[in-house]
């Protein structure tokens, strides 16, 4: 059987290109809805991270570069890893007309001689040197991971004493019903993992047991995307404000604890214990 790895390589690998079309840096700082949303995500996950000058980060799922981007306005230099060797290649690409990047097998001891290093490898069976990292984030990666507690203690094993590790899930509760309607197409043997990524979801009160479990402490936990991901919301918002005003209005509905349940995105930060 594939091993879900496996699946997110080939999948990446063969839409490479299509990722650096849907998410360019213009894109990204535009005005359209998904854009705004996308860069909402993205800040708060680097300001959880605390990362600033000087911090030893590294993202994990780096894909081709959308949280890259806002850890090289703090800090240089930074990690990048992905499973696809393709999308790594994307991301040099995109970045290797301003800076200094280095697709490398393993990190060096130092990492003075590049702004970007990125490394072809998978949380699962990681090659980073233990230890080394004092935050480590990740952007809708933990989705595609079959073992998620495997997943997390290695996680933890990259980070320093102390160190903090800020990630995003998806809720199986999710308002956007995506989450539940995969899990039925599962069970009805309607999933082609030839053909499409294998996915994975999760509760609150699942993730955090999970971190836990393998050592983590939660430090802090957020929704995004609660109306702002409902297909019906989605229609009626047409502009950059209208999805500020999107997203302003989930801030609201986050205090709401019947509510906040439905949002489809969980975002954690959690230290090392």
């Amino acid at each position: 059987m594939q091993s879900t790895a496996e699946n997110a390589k080939e999948y990446y690998d063969r839409h490479s290109w299509e990722y650096v079309e849907k998410w360019s840096e213009s894109d990204l700082s535009s005005e359209v809805p998904a854009a705004v949303y996308r860069r909402t995500m993205v800040e708060t996950l680097v300001d959880l991270a605390g990362v600033e000058s000087g911090t030893r980060v590294v993202e994990i799922g780096a894909g081709t570069g959308l949280v890259l981007q806002e850890l090289l306005r703090r800090t240089r230099p930074v990690v990048g890893t992905d499973v696809s060797v393709e999308m790594l290649r994307r991301a040099r690409e995109i970045f290797a007309p301003e800076l200094h990047v280095e697709i490398v097998d393993s990190l060096p001891d130092s990492l003075d001689g590049a702004d970007l290093f990125l490394v072809q490898d998978d949380v699962l069976e990681p090659k980073l040197p233990a230890g080394r990292f004092e935050a480590i984030v990740s952007m809708e990666v933990l989705r595609y991971v079959g073992d998620l507690d495997r997943a997390l203690r290695n996680v933890r094993s990259l980070l320093a004493d102390g160190g903090v590790f800020v990630f995003t899930v998806t809720n199986l509760w999710s308002l956007s019903l995506f989450p539940l309607k995969y899990e039925l197409r599962r069970v009805l043997g309607r999933v082609d993992p030839a053909n499409e990524l294998m996915q994975f979801f999760v509760t609150e009160g699942g993730i955090r047991t999970a971190l836990s479990d393998v050592g983590f402490e939660t430090v802090d936990l957020r929704k995004l995307n609660g109306v702002t991901f409902n297909p019906l919301v989605r229609r009626v918002v047409a502009s950059g404000d209208g999805a500020r005003r999107a997203i302003a209005f989930d801030r609201r509905l986050e205090r709401v604890p019947a509510l906040n349940k439905l949002f489809d995105t969980i975002i954690v930060a959690a230290r090392k214990r």
